[in-house]
């Protein structure tokens, strides 16, 4: 995909692929910028800088406005944890019966709204930075 936005010989594209998730969508939106903008630009940002173009946040949003209390509850966790939590310290912090919160976080890795690595569950770096621009509207917390 990067390729076909003339990307894909930027330095930093495996690190720009990460922060993204490599979601299509999100990478696309961010792609587009970038070439529109200037191809190295991506490489003038100091590291984990995350972009934010308009697109990506009305897209970002509407994942947002839909989500149910449950999935809002999660997220209002793994925002306020600088690190990746357990299944164990969710559900010790959500007051949500086990199969409730193992659906939950199904439904949120579906949709790439949380990460998972080995069995330790967090928000992405890219959903957080959208948090913190917009914290009134997401009614996350």
């Amino acid at each position: 995909m990067l390729r076909d936005y003339g990307l894909a010989k930027i330095e930093n594209s495996e690190k720009l692929i990460h922060l993204y998730q490599g979601n299509p969508l999100w990478l696309k939106i961010v792609a587009t910028q970038i070439q529109e903008l200037e191809e190295n630009l991506i490489e003038l940002l100091p590291d984990a800088t995350i972009l934010l173009p308009e697109d990506l946040k009305d897209s970002l949003q509407q994942q947002c406005d839909r989500l149910s209390q449950a999935e809002k509850q999660t997220l209002s966790v793994l925002i306020t944890k600088n690190q990746p939590i357990s299944l164990v310290e969710l559900l010790e912090t959500t007051e949500m019966l086990p199969s409730d919160l193992l659906n939950t976080l199904q439904s949120l890795y579906c949709r790439s709204l949380i990460a998972k690595q080995k069995n330790l569950y967090s928000m992405p770096s890219i959903l957080k930075e959208h948090y913190r621009e917009n914290q009134s509207r997401l009614n996350v917390v």
